[in-house]
């Protein structure tokens, strides 16, 4: 049963990462660009692996979801600040289709659109999508309707073991 709930779970995680989210600055303020989904690379959403660790008895005690490290910033988003990494965001622009309009006539180079999308996190954060708290929530639904109420404490309790973390953090949980 719980292995079933922990793939769920992975299911469900997908299910949100594949939903159209509208770009918002940390504040929340939505803009009419980048609605789409948020997969560049799609690391995010295929390499999500469910750990289950079971007691002598046979009940589940440890519940890891490992993704990419950068789960984080897209669930919770991030604040206003500091410069974000500039690779990750030159790789994020060859990997995801980026459309910049023409300034003073000319198209911006691969370092200027770098530049230009690392100040706008840098002073306007980005929204998270919460995606973890909503897979979480249609999991604990979708468990209940396949195994019925009587096991809905458990599940629940099951469910609040559960604990998301990035690949280098693997390690240090199992």
């Amino acid at each position: 049963m719980f292995e079933e709930i922990a793939n769920m779970m992975v299911d469900n995680v997908r299910y949100f990462l594949k939903q159209s989210w509208q770009s918002q600055g940390y504040g929340g303020s939505p803009n009419k660009m980048g609605i789409g989904p948020k997969i560049a690379t799609s690391d995010l959403y295929r390499y999500i692996t469910p750990k289950v660790e079971y007691d002598d008895d046979g009940f589940p005690e440890s519940f890891v979801i490992i993704m990419e490290d950068y789960w984080y910033f897209v669930d919770e988003g991030r604040k206003p600040g500091k410069f974000p990494p500039v690779m990750a965001i030159r790789n994020w622009i060859l990997d995801k289709p980026v459309s910049f309009r023409p300034i003073n006539g000319k198209m911006p180079t691969l370092k200027q659109q770098t530049y230009l999308i690392g100040r706008s996190i840098a002073q306007k954060g980005t929204a998270g999508t919460n995606f973890t708290e909503l897979a979480t929530e249609r999991t604990l639904e979708q468990a209940i309707d396949m195994f019925g109420e009587a096991y809905a404490e458990q599940i629940e309790e099951f469910l609040d073991l559960r604990l998301f973390a990035g690949r280098e953090q693997e390690e240090l949980l199992l």
